[in-house]
């Protein structure tokens, strides 16, 4: 496979959570584009998802838990 037939891997982000979450999430956003991967808000175009949270808020934590079986359903949907 040559360089130009390769594909861009794509991810997806999240954050729940206090101010560090989204202050850690920016370093990671930062991180995964340096080594040259594109962002996407579109999940069905991601290759990976990654979540942040923080269980010490317990709102945060239910909704990431609820994002879990919805991320679970796509994965079967896309036949990861």
């Amino acid at each position: 496979m040559h360089n130009s037939e390769l594909k861009v891997k794509r991810y997806a982000l999240e954050s729940y959570g206090c101010q560090m979450n989204m202050a850690d999430s920016e370093l990671v956003d930062g991180i995964l584009k340096d080594i040259g991967l594109k962002k996407t808000e579109n999940l069905d175009d991601a290759d990976a998802i990654f979540v942040n949270t923080c269980a010490i808020r317990e709102n945060a934590e239910k909704k990431i838990h609820s994002r879990l079986g919805n991320f679970h359903k796509l994965k079967k949907k896309n036949h990861i």
